[in-house]
């Protein structure tokens, strides 16, 4: 009796991923999610975090545009995706991540750190 290999579907060995994009406008991140999906990528959360000033310039720039992706998929269609990604017109830089908490951890770590630089620096002032 032989046995039959068994194919994993993409359910099985799937991951989240955290698609972080640097670019000059917000508007790219309706082509952003629409890229994920197209590389068969679940989009679960996409937000435009705002202009940023950056610690050094990028491509002469000295503030740029944050937007970051949520996304569920497997590691191979995930650097396709950033493959895709690279290659779309206005990023300047980009990274790929792959996440294992929870995502509305990522509030939750922004609050506290929003509160602990707020009392450092009224701690500061007295």
């Amino acid at each position: 009796m032989t046995k039959t290999p068994t194919v994993e579907t993409p359910a099985e060995n799937a991951h989240f991923y955290l698609l972080s994009v640097l670019s000059q406008t917000g508007e790219l991140l309706t082509a952003l999610t629409e890229c994920v999906e197209q590389g068969g990528g679940l989009v679960k959360k996409s937000e435009d975090l705002g202009l940023r000033k950056l610690a050094y310039p990028i491509n002469r720039h000295l503030e740029l545009h944050l937007l970051s992706v949520f996304f569920e998929t497997d590691g191979e269609k995930a650097r396709k995706i950033e493959q895709e990604v690279t290659h779309e017109d206005g990023v300047e830089r980009l990274l790929l991540t792959r996440w294992n908490a929870p995502l509305e951890q990522s509030e939750r770590i922004n609050r506290s750190r929003f509160k602990d630089s707020a009392n450092r620096r009224t701690e500061a002032h007295v």
